[in-house]
């Protein structure tokens, strides 16, 4: 009886062990989720041609991460993020297949704020291939706009 247990114990504690590497494969540690890429662009805040030139500059930072969860929730942030309040601040999310085919888009748009950002996921567990790609827009008076665009790879 005992040899039974001992073998019947072996045998589970076999078993479970691939079960458990790839789900923590998927999902880092203690589940958290994984970074699997990222894309970050920041640049300096820069006063308009005619401007006094004597507000302080800032930074603004666009970033794109992909992540890999717990149980295959893959899924992107795209974020928008300044050291100084902005008057307008947009972010547009976008995943991409690997032929170049949106699979799913969507933005956020705020004012006075300091940081933006919307989280894709389209549901599925195939992102082989995938990409997302995210927009990013900085607007405040007395300062020339800026664009970004990243790109962050599953």
């Amino acid at each position: 009886m005992k040899k039974k247990l001992g073998a019947l114990a072996f045998s589970l504690m076999v078993l479970s062990t691939p079960l458990y590497e790839a789900s923590a494969a998927e999902g880092g540690i203690n589940g958290e989720p994984e970074i699997i890429d990222e894309d970050i662009v920041t640049s300096t805040m820069e006063p308009e041609e005619g401007s006094m030139g004597i507000m302080s500059s800032g930074t603004r930072t666009s970033t794109t991460r992909t992540y890999s969860g717990a149980f295959s929730s893959y899924y992107a942030v795209a974020r928008n993020e300044a050291t100084q309040i902005q008057d307008l601040m947009t972010v547009r999310g976008r995943i991409f297949n690997g032929n170049g085919g949106m699979v799913y888009d969507l933005s956020d748009r705020q004012q006075s704020t300091r940081e933006v950002s919307v989280t894709l996921s389209h549901g599925g567990n195939s992102y082989y291939g995938h990409y997302a790609v995210g927009n990013h827009f900085y607007q405040r008076s007395g300062y020339v706009d800026t664009r970004h665009e990243t790109r962050s790879n599953w």
